[in-house]
């Protein structure tokens, strides 16, 4: 019987001869593509899943014309620009413009980390911003 999964992740087990440490589900798993799904043990049922890609890398560096493209399809453009302006100190926002400026923004900038959580955003959206950044 198909009934064999790893009793740490409840992961389904294809096996004509299951292992003794292998937990055994007593009902034979549905049938799945294990190229585009998961099979589970949940306990009292099997559990089909479709698989997630995995995140394509984050770039260490894009253009800043790629940053600034990626701000416009994401809305952030006008509060980025918004926030450069709304810096009073004189040489934190010349400091500011030139970042702005730069021919490529790098990923751990903390001028970039900064003005991405002055818009709100989060670690994780910034990574995605350069996701969409390299696309463009």
């Amino acid at each position: 019987m198909d009934d064999a999964y790893s009793p740490h992740t409840g992961e389904h087990i294809a096996t004509d001869n299951p292992a003794a440490w292998m937990g055994r589900a007593g009902t034979p798993a549905p049938g799945y593509n294990p190229q585009t799904h998961g099979c589970f043990w949940r306990g009292e049922r099997w559990e089909v899943v479709a698989a997630e890609p995995e995140a394509a890398p984050v770039p260490a560096v894009i253009t800043s014309a790629q940053g600034k493209l990626a701000l416009i399809e994401l809305g952030f453009f006008d509060a980025a620009r918004s926030y450069l302006d709304s810096i009073v100190d004189p040489v934190e926002k010349l400091k500011a413009q030139i970042e702005w400026d730069r021919p490529t923004w790098e990923r751990p900038s903390p001028f970039l980390n900064a003005t991405w959580a002055a818009l709100g955003g989060t670690s994780e959206g910034l990574d995605d911003a350069f996701r969409l950044a390299a696309t463009l």
